[in-house]
């Protein structure tokens, strides 16, 4: 979809954004945002940058987690909104969702010795690939826990 604006010169054509691809609306994206702190990130992003944002942390964050039965991502869930927006925020704040699962790697040297990097207790919303330990408290409650094996290789 595209709206087209002609003025003097060449016609330009610029991209409307379909928000119903996110969990959110700007509007109330924008009206939550106003009540937070540390918002610059936000505040400084462009409305086009903040609608993608949102979207991304809708596609890309919360439809890839295992919610329970009962929970109807086509109904409104407040807490499930302001966790979307606080995963656009990260997003705008320039998260890297490629450079954070670098960083859930393991590194094993073996020389006459062996260093092996580990993260057992890895925080649940790392292992999960979320920015934000606040959007994480949003979400557990409404999501299915499972128990990974996990086993270290000597």
């Amino acid at each position: 979809m595209s709206n087209v604006f002609v003025g003097v010169g060449t016609p330009i054509e610029v991209a409307v954004i379909d928000m119903d691809d996110s969990y959110v609306t700007l509007a109330d994206a924008e009206a939550y945002m106003a009540t937070r702190l540390d918002s610059r990130a936000w505040d400084n992003a462009t409305e086009s940058n903040r609608q993608k944002a949102l979207i991304t942390a809708s596609q890309s964050y919360i439809r890839l987690l295992n919610f329970k039965d009962d929970i109807d991502l086509d109904e409104p869930n407040t807490d499930i909104q302001h966790a979307t927006v606080i995963i656009a925020k990260e997003l705008l704040d320039g998260f890297n969702p490629e450079a954070e699962r670098q960083t859930l790697s393991v590194k094993s040297q073996t020389l006459k010795m062996s260093e092996t990097l580990d993260t057992p207790a890895m925080d649940s919303y790392r292992q999960l690939g979320l920015p934000s330990f606040e959007a994480w408290t949003l979400l557990y409650p409404y999501l299915i826990r499972r128990k990974l094996p996990i086993s270290r290789i000597s």
